[in-house]
């Protein structure tokens, strides 16, 4: 995979005349992706906090977005760290470690998300509630938890093999990635294989769910004008 960092761009003028340099554009993408994930940063808070303080907001899809507004947090804050590079190697790869496992964490949890709005609708297909018993919640909560956790676990598990085993060209420094991103080779079969799978689960249980909402106004009565 090439850097996150175009190599070149476009000769554009400035006021000398000279054109820009790749240090200055790297200054002004870094400084670009400072100042966003600053921006996303406040909003990430400010959405927790929010879902912390009403409890009727807690339920188990709104567990499940906290946990991923959290990923997200440590996740663009792991960017602002990477931006600039990193000039010592083994920091540079546990960080690439770490955002990696965010990464997959949040589209895991997003499919736990739409996974579970699909259990609501067809519980209440008939539009009465029916509160299900705390054991059931909590059975239900951590398959959740081993689900979400767990892929994004045994991707870093299966991309720290690769690294040793497989991958008979590593690159030790990971600055020409930003500290953003494995190997080619790694990055496709460790990440995107699984979150291609993830969202082919996600897309399904939202066409599902669609299907179940549109079955259940199908069911409802007309009441005809007397």
């Amino acid at each position: 995979m090439e850097s996150i960092y175009p190599r070149r761009v476009p000769v554009m003028g400035n006021l000398t005349g000279n054109g820009w340099t790749v240090a200055s554009q790297e200054s002004v993408l870094s400084l670009i992706v400072v100042l966003g994930s600053s921006v996303s940063l406040v909003g990430l808070i400010f959405a927790f906090i929010t879902y912390s303080l009403f409890s009727d907001l807690r339920t188990m899809s709104g567990t499940a977005l906290m946990y991923m507004l959290a990923n997200m947090f440590l996740t663009q804050l792991f960017y602002v760290v990477g931006v600039g590079g990193v000039q010592e190697d083994n920091l540079c790869l546990c960080l690439a470690f770490g955002i990696h496992y965010l990464r997959l964490a949040i589209i895991s949890w997003l499919c736990v998300m739409t996974y579970d709005m699909l259990i609501t609708f067809r519980n209440n297909v008939n539009l009465n509630p029916r509160p299900e018993p705390v054991n059931v919640l909590i059975s239900r909560f951590v398959k959740y938890s081993l689900f979400a956790w767990g892929v994004p676990s045994l991707s870093v598990i299966a991309a720290s093999v690769m690294r040793v085993t497989v991958n008979h060209q590593t690159i030790d420094n990971l600055n020409p990635y930003n500290c953003w991103f494995f190997e080619k080779t790694i990055y496709n079969v460790t990440f995107a294989v699984p979150a291609l799978c993830c969202f082919a689960a996600i897309v399904d249980s939202l066409v599902r769910s669609w299907l179940t909402a549109r079955a259940t106004v199908g069911l409802q009565v007309t009441r005809r004008p007397g």
